[in-house]
């Protein structure tokens, strides 16, 4: 829960500074978790946060993707739905 906190502050950084240590640093006193709390569980600061971005962006795909029951549609339609879920990370 924390690294999602974390990860989601960090965000709006990601934009302009990268996957930084200045993001990370930013990420920390915007989410009010101390830089040496968050190196216990983010110990290569914003690599970790990137990794779990990507871990969290598959999880809400694989949500998406799940709740929909794709047996049932045409190829076409797969694939729309698919690039739609892709892009937005909404049904």
């Amino acid at each position: 829960p924390e690294v999602l906190k974390l990860m989601l502050t960090a965000l709006p950084n990601v934009a302009f500074d990268g996957w930084s240590n200045s993001t990370f640093v930013a990420a920390c006193r915007e989410a009010d978790i101390s830089e040496r709390k968050a190196r216990l569980f983010c110990p290569r600061g914003a690599l970790d946060l990137a990794i779990a971005f990507h871990k969290w962006g598959d999880d809400q795909f694989e949500t998406a993707f799940t709740k929909k029951k794709i047996s049932e549609l045409k190829v076409r339609e797969k694939i729309f739905y698919l690039s739609k879920v892709s892009r937005s990370g909404e049904e």
